[in-house]
């Protein structure tokens, strides 16, 4: 709800401060660690689940299911498409279309093989974090500082074209303020979804779920370790509090 009636894009784009106080900023941050970082997850993990499950079904019954894959990707596309360009900036769909074409590629290989891509991808993306923190706080600040320059006057532009321009108007103006630049961010999207389908892949062909009872060891020693993991990081991040870290935040 907070995506639909605010023009959250351009705070995220251009890094502008948002002066919430009280309610309004604890409900913020719990709506974005208790539901919109939660359910990203827990939807790409499905989203890699099925596409084992479904695959899997249309193989044993003999059916195309490469074919009859692509023809849904094709089709969830159109609709993210269509989505993104005619109605909101908030779409998943072609995110996830785009990835699920990277995905095929992965149905065939071992399970060994994509628990190597996934921690590729983990350890991929712990560095790249790790590497701003290497970053000068004054370089940081100085980008920042140019971000909430050019994003000047951008809030109170959105409000008016949401508000006042016509639908033609609106699209021209959404189309290169707020679709180009979800195009420019869709290869980082990409990404992310395919590293979470991945996981999903790698539970369906381990049969993590569908034989529970016998991975429940398992199970439980992948909770602590992140439950830890976790509680380490949250702790550290707020126990060092910094520009660096008020900047990939606000990001």
């Amino acid at each position: 709800m907070p995506l639909f009636q605010s023009p959250q894009l351009i705070f995220d784009l251009y890094v502008l401060p948002q002066q919430l106080t009280g309610s309004d900023l604890w409900i913020k941050i719990l709506m974005d660690v208790l539901v919109e970082n939660k359910f990203f997850s827990i939807f790409s993990f499905l989203f890699g689940l099925g596409f084992y499950i479904f695959m899997d079904r249309a193989e044993k019954r003999g059916d195309s299911y490469y074919s009859l894959y692509i023809r849904r990707l094709l089709t969830l596309a159109l609709f993210g498409a269509l989505h993104l360009v005619l109605l909101w900036y908030g779409d998943i769909l072609l995110t996830y279309a785009l990835a699920g074409f990277l995905l095929i590629l992965f149905y065939k290989r071992k399970s060994k093989t994509i628990l190597t891509f996934i921690l590729f991808f983990t350890v991929t993306l712990i560095a790249l974090l790790a590497i701003n923190f290497l970053v000068p706080t004054e370089m940081l600040e100085q980008e920042i500082n140019t971000l909430q320059t050019e994003g000047a006057g951008k809030v109170e532009e959105a409000i008016y074209h949401y508000n006042h321009s016509s639908y033609s108007e609106w699209l021209s103006y959404r189309f290169h303020n707020e679709v180009i630049p979800i195009l420019q961010h869709m290869p980082f999207s990409i990404l992310a979804a395919l590293y979470m389908f991945l996981v999903g892949l790698y539970v369906g062909k381990r049969q993590l779920i569908s034989h529970f009872t016998t991975h429940q060891k398992l199970a439980k020693r992948v909770w602590w370790m992140t439950l830890t993991i976790k509680h380490s990081f949250m702790y550290s991040n707020h126990s060092s509090p910094s520009t660096h870290s008020r900047f990939w935040n606000s990001k």
